[in-house]
């Protein structure tokens, strides 16, 4: 006997339908789903990768953590996917006469997460933490090009602040 196209065609539509709602189910507990609960062994997964480290970005430089900050921070520059050509992004300029001294200016109206404006303060505080060798941040040398990084880098720095930053 010979089945019908009506009957193979309700049969697709059945089998889709159940393979799309098996998929959808949530599986796993449900214990403190929607309470605001925090579960302190909890791990954060972005982009199928986990992140490494705390999500500070000067301590970040596995690719789990770059991904994770990537959407929650932005940058004074960001990249053209294309061409990888460089363009503001919280710059509004970026000048320099000699290659050595460079004079960044913030465009207005951005806000950190709080509602709070990002001012150049913020990125002068932020590098001087970064460098800073007490923090221990892995990524401190980035910093090195900047006057004053000697003196901070130090596991007991003399200074609070590299010299060559300036608001």
């Amino acid at each position: 006997m010979r089945a019908s196209r009506g009957f193979w065609g309700a049969t697709a539509v059945v089998a889709t339908a159940a393979l799309l709602l098996t998929a959808c189910g949530g599986g796993g507990s449900t214990e403190n789903k929607g309470s605001g609960a925090v579960d302190a062994n909890a791990s954060v997964s972005v982009y199928g990768t986990e992140p490494e480290n705390s999500l500070i970005p000067a301590n970040t430089n596995e690719l789990g953590g770059s991904k994770a900050l990537k959407p929650v921070f932005s940058a004074l520059i960001g990249y053209k996917s294309d061409t990888a050509e460089p363009y503001n992004l919280m710059a509004e300029s970026i000048t320099t006469t000699d290659s050595k001294v460079f004079d960044i200016k913030i465009k207005k109206g951005w806000k950190f997460h709080d509602g709070t404006e990002v001012k150049a303060k913020n990125f002068v505080d932020a590098w001087n933490y970064s460098a800073n060798g007490k923090n221990g941040m892995q990524n401190a040398s980035f910093f090195e090009q900047i006057q004053g990084y000697d003196e901070i880098s130090a596991k007991e720095p003399a200074v609070k602040e590299m010299s060559g930053l300036k608001v």
